[in-house]
């Protein structure tokens, strides 16, 4: 996996932290350093979390329907939990997959 550029749309994972493994997308930009992120269930548009960049890889490149939905504020907590389905890794399988292995 590769180190995340800041971006708005990006479906990321957590790589550090009490939430490492959790699948999120990111839905703002406060600097080159650290982003906002969601997973419209846990954290909410209403609570994003703030996170290092360091922290996160990118699993998913910004799809730009996404991002022009989050940018306009018409974005759902239901949307996100959607569009992060598909990247949803079962919490038995996420230590094997993030450290390497298979």
């Amino acid at each position: 996996m590769m180190r995340v550029r800041p971006s708005t749309g990006q479906i990321v994972v957590s790589s550090q932290g009490r939430d490492i493994g959790s699948v999120y997308l990111t839905v703002g930009v406060i600097d080159d350093r650290f982003v906002r992120v969601c997973d419209g269930v846990g954290r909410p548009l209403e609570r994003p979390k703030k996170k290092n960049v360091r922290h996160l890889d990118l699993i998913a490149e910004p799809r730009q329907e996404v991002v022009d939905i989050i940018e306009s504020g018409r974005c759902r907590n239901a949307e996100i939990k959607e569009w992060l389905k598909e990247y949803d890794i079962p919490a038995g399988e996420r230590d094997d997959q993030f450290n390497g292995q298979t």
